[in-house]
């Protein structure tokens, strides 16, 4: 398979899926997304009895590879609000891969973790991270509604809120652990090592028994409205694109640049 932004790597019984973007702090772009279908497809019936993703260099990554001109994004260019929709619905379907494949998948987080990032790293069935990890939203509040269902499902709706009503909200990995959104936190410099040594372990189950295991627990989490409220989500951070507040911050990244524009945000935590 030739890819261009992962890396797939076997270890015995473990395949690693690597985002290999490190200059771009691996950030998700429609190419990467591609891949990541192909890979997850291909890896159904090949590779190991488990499969964890993790980010090359610096970071997991960074989030989505945004294009900030005004021709793509802030309702204002070529796409229509149902384009744009579906455009969000289809990074969701994406990340669903992790979710809804038949091995256990596991994230190891590392760096940051923002924005699309949490949403690959939370469908995956365990999310193990490194102590001085950071998760949270992106810097700028350009949407709404697409990362809460996450933060709701898995920290609780009192949590929820405190991420995503302050801009640029990260906590760390020990942080993210102690709330639930991830399995644990380890020193970065074990990271690797745990998340390897909890895949072999894994791995000793027979795979169809650890897919009827994974099964039944996202059933659970199905029944509960879980798979409806994120695809929802695209609904609402569709809207909010098309909204005024919104256009007003895409043409202040236009005309201010990029960090200019984030600096009206700056303090956040």
């Amino acid at each position: 398979m030739n890819l261009n932004t992962l890396r797939l790597e076997h270890d015995g019984n473990v395949s690693w899926i690597v985002l290999n973007r490190p200059d771009a702090l691996n950030a998700i772009s429609d190419e990467m997304k591609t891949e990541l279908d192909a890979v997850l497809g291909e890896l159904e019936t090949s590779g190991g009895s488990v499969i964890v993703v993790r980010g090359e260099g610096r970071a997991f990554s960074a989030g989505y590879d945004l294009d900030p001109s005004a021709e793509e994004v802030g309702g204002t260019g070529r796409r229509g609000i149902l384009e744009e929709r579906d455009r969000l619905l289809g990074n969701l379907q994406t990340f669903l891969r992790f979710w809804d494949h038949p091995k256990p998948t596991i994230a190891c987080v590392h760096g940051y973790c923002l924005a699309g990032a949490t949403q690959l790293a939370g469908l995956c069935d365990l999310t193990i991270v490194a102590d001085e990890a950071l998760i949270g939203e992106a810097s700028m509040p350009i949407g709404g509604g697409y990362l809460e269902p996450f933060w709701t499902t898995f920290m609780g709706p009192k949590r929820a809120k405190q991420m995503t009503f302050t801009p640029g909200k990260r906590i760390d990995g020990r942080t993210a652990a102690a709330w639930g959104w991830a399995n644990l936190s380890v020193p970065e410099a074990q990271l690797l090592d745990e998340v390897g040594t909890i895949a072999r372990q894994i791995a000793k189950i027979h795979p169809e028994v650890l897919r009827v295991r994974k099964f039944s627990v996202n059933r659970q989490l199905e029944a509960q409205g879980f798979r409806n409220n994120i695809l929802a989500g695209a609904e609402t951070d569709a809207l909010l694109h098309f909204s005024d507040p919104v256009k007003d911050l895409m043409l202040d990244i236009q005309h201010l640049g990029l960090r200019d524009a984030m600096s009206k945000f700056d303090g956040a935590s």
